[in-house]
């Protein structure tokens, strides 16, 4: 069994995995038990030519908070592969620091992604119900 201590916008867990060897894997989210089922294993070479490029980051907060990286430019990008469920900003809103810009769900959890400066929302990128990629860019904020 491995433990970890996560943290999903700024909310920590602890996580036990039992044996990865069994099907389904059983999995212990601060002592609730979950069953999750893992698809075939992606061959490196195919695993590499589906994950973009990792974009130059401004570092903004702790790295192990999920949801705020931004690139130099501006763009808020995606900080893992899932689906976008709801976008609550449009180009030319105010943002504040810290606001919900969207939210993206990876593995059956919902992450909100937060504006990681105060700004103005120029342009926007996704909308409700598009998948997206880990690098993708979600939204420009000046």
């Amino acid at each position: 069994m491995k433990k970890f201590k996560i943290s999903v916008n700024g909310h920590w867990y602890e996580v036990e995995i039992k044996d990865l060897n069994e099907s389904p894997v059983s999995v212990l989210v601060d002592g609730e038990l979950y069953k999750v089922e893992l698809g075939p294993e992606i061959p490196e070479t195919e695993a590499v030519a589906r994950v973009r490029e990792e974009p130059e980051l401004l570092a903004l907060e702790p790295a192990t908070e999920v949801g705020r990286p931004v690139t130099l430019e501006g763009e808020v990008i995606a900080p893992m592969p899932g689906k976008i469920l709801a976008v609550n900003v449009k180009a030319g809103d105010a943002v504040q620091y810290k606001d919900v810009l969207c939210i993206l769900e990876a593995m059956k959890m919902e992450n909100e992604i937060m504006a990681p400066v105060e700004g103005i929302v120029k342009e926007v990128g996704v909308a409700a119900g598009q998948d997206v990629l880990y690098g993708d860019v979600l939204l420009v904020i000046e």
